[in-house]
């Protein structure tokens, strides 16, 4: 630059020496001009430079996602000339805008972000290309680095011989561009034409009208919340009732059902997160996950005008993250926090069809959650249970599930189905109605679980929900959750989930809870433990029985209604085996010795289950 100054200098006063005579007033004020127009083209081709440096800084800050934590102006004779940038995890920057006060052709230089997530130079609307012909990187994606090596390449502009010149590799080499001189004045800055900030994010527009938004920090600033309950009111105050194991004669449910209204049977409680609106939003999306990193995580689409979102289907004892961006991309943070969940019992929220008659379907949860001992609980999303998804009658099926549902539980987990209806309730219809992809298993059990007492097949019928866990078996070994079901998803399928509870060890009272919990969820007329003081409800008879269950000289007996039955003879005549008082007696001295999961343990070995079975079964679902 000093050379040109020299030359342009050298040619105005040579005219001096050839004519002693001339006017020179005229001449030196042409020199004082070029002077100073050299002196402004050096101070803003050095902050062209400056900008295209902190240009690259701002990409690798976002892909960083690096939040600003101040934003100071730069002032030059009372006009605001650029800021100076302070992000929360580097060095600070400056960016220059505005008016230029020379009257050069300047390059408009800029950056512009490609479909495959990386940053690309641009020069006058167009990509830049280096001498190969190839487009300059900015920025790798996601920061990552690029094939040379480095995190993207900044270019270099400089003035010589009255052309604009400039560098892809640290002034190695220069490529010329155009003239440097225009003489019709160009006021607009080369790089950053404005930069803006609001209460959520400082805006950059360039040159070339690309416009480039950095969060604020305190909007990126990841709040705690309050504790989030996932059980509904009906649910608290229901898990406080304590079940007489005496007595089988009446339920807990029905009187809990009364007393409090209708909506709290059903509706599983949601967490309202706060959504703030951005007018220059064009999309709005919430983003929510188990880990602050957002591995895994889910992201929903919200209304524009929304101010609030309900969080539905979330685990309990956990914590959740969540961010509100915009735009479609998660570094544009509009609001985020992170809260805790408690409770236990997980209600599922899944839309039902728009041919249903409700908003969603009714008694679907998870059986995760119950304590199994030593601090252990059931897994959640492994294993599900609610009603059918397609009911048939008279060769009609109807579906009663929606698109939106079917694919919450996919999301939730559910790769697999399993049927407890009969080749009668299902009339040909043998398919999942979630899709070719969830693996579909018929096992029908015909008979309820009130049945599997001695007055009827008890092997044949235990044999059926051991044929039911092999299924789920063979699921879990594959990775899948279990979505399990038969019409209503209360009696057939609350049996085999009572089974496979009280095979992990869960307690006795808390089975009765969950079995219970799927007539607050149907709103049931009648109970389910018991239909009245003189009738013998169904769940009565399967506690009943799996109580007086206990192996006694490699024989298992059953004391039922005050009585001792070798369960074996009972298997093959359909009636009471009596036995000696001397082996009643050693029988009442045992009885009570073994463990709850002990009695479903004997259950399933009636019915055919390996103990290594039932043991792989517990290391699944247990942790």
């Amino acid at each position: 630059m000093r050379a040109i100054k020299d030359l342009l200098l050298f040619l105005l006063v040579l005219p001096i020496f050839i004519s002693s005579c001339y006017d020179d007033a005229e001449l030196w004020e042409r020199i004082r001009d070029h002077e100073y127009r050299i002196t402004k083209l050096e101070d803003f081709c050095s902050k062209i430079n400056s900008n295209l440096v902190s240009l690259h800084e701002v990409v690798v800050a976002i892909q960083a996602r690096e939040y600003v934590k101040d934003v100071i102006p730069i002032y030059d004779e009372g006009l605001c000339i650029g800021y100076t940038i302070t992000f929360n995890g580097r060095n600070p920057i400056t960016l220059f805008n505005g008016k230029n006060g020379t009257d050069a052709q300047t390059p408009i230089i800029g950056i512009k972000k490609e479909a495959d997530g990386a940053w690309y130079w641009t020069l006058n609307g167009n990509w830049l290309l280096d001498e190969s012909g190839s487009r300059v990187i900015a920025s790798g994606k996601d920061g990552r680095e690029v094939n040379d090596g480095t995190n993207g390449i900044t270019p270099q502009l400089k003035i010589e011989n009255d052309y604009w010149w400039i560098s892809y590799n640290d002034g190695e080499s220069w490529v010329q561009l155009g003239l440097a001189f225009d003489r019709e004045n160009n006021n607009e800055c080369s790089v950053i034409k404005s930069i803006t900030q609001d209460q959520h994010f400082v805006t950059i527009v360039l040159a070339n009208g690309e416009i480039i938004q950095l969060t604020k920090q305190n909007s990126a600033r990841c709040q705690s919340e309050n504790p989030h309950n996932i059980e509904n009111i009906g649910v608290q105050v229901y898990k406080q009732v304590v079940y007489n194991s005496n007595d089988y004669s009446y339920t807990c449910i029905g009187y809990m059902a009364s007393a409090l209204a209708r909506p709290y049977n059903q509706i599983p409680n949601g967490k309202i997160i706060k959504t703030d609106v951005d007018a220059s939003a064009q999309s709005r999306y919430l983003e929510y996950a188990d880990n602050a990193d957002y591995i895994n995580s889910n992201s929903i689409q919200l209304d524009l005008s929304s101010e609030k979102y309900v969080l539905y289907n979330l685990e309990g004892d956990k914590i959740y993250y969540y961010r509100i961006y915009k735009d479609n991309d998660p570094y544009l943070l509009l609001n985020s926090g992170m809260f805790e969940t408690s409770g236990s019992i997980r209600q599922l929220k899944i839309d039902t069809s728009s041919g249903a008659n409700r908003e969603w379907l009714n008694n679907v949860r998870d059986i995760g959650g119950w304590q199994v001992g030593n601090n252990r609980r059931i897994r959640y999303g492994v294993i599900f249970r609610g009603p059918e998804f397609n009911h048939i009658k008279e060769g009609e099926e109807s579906i009663l599930i929606s698109d939106s549902g079917i694919k919450e539980l996919k999301r939730l987990g559910v790769s697999a189905e399993l049927d407890l209806r009969t080749v009668a309730e299902i009339s040909g219809h043998e398919y999942s109605v979630l899709g070719s992809d969830v693996v579909y298993l018929n096992q029908p059990v015909d008979q309820w679980f009130y049945r599997l007492n001695i007055y009827f097949p008890v092997k044949k019928n235990a044999s059926y929900y051991a044929d039911a866990i092999r299924h789920i078996l063979s699921c879990l070994r594959e990775n899948r959750g279990v979505y399990i079901h038969c019409a209503g998803g209360c009696d057939r399928t609350g049996a085999l989930c009572a089974i496979i509870e009280g095979l992990c060890g869960v307690s006795e009272n808390d089975i009765n809870h969950d079995y219970e919990l799927s007539n607050r969820d149907r709103s049931r007329e009648y109970y389910a433990l018991a239909k009245g003081a003189k009738y013998d409800g169904d769940f009565k008879f399967a506690m009943e029985y799996i109580k007086g269950l206990v192996e006694y000289n490699g024989h298992i007996y059953v004391f039922y209604r005050q009585y001792y039955y070798d369960t074996e003879k009972n298997v093959d005549n359909y009636l009471p085996a009596p036995i000696s008082d001397e082996e009643l007696i050693h029988a009442l001295n045992n009885c009570h010795r073994g463990t709850f999961q002990d009695r479903f343990r004997l259950l399933m070995k009636i019915g055919g289950l390996s103990m290594q079975e039932m043991l792989e079964l517990e290391s699944f679902l247990c942790s």
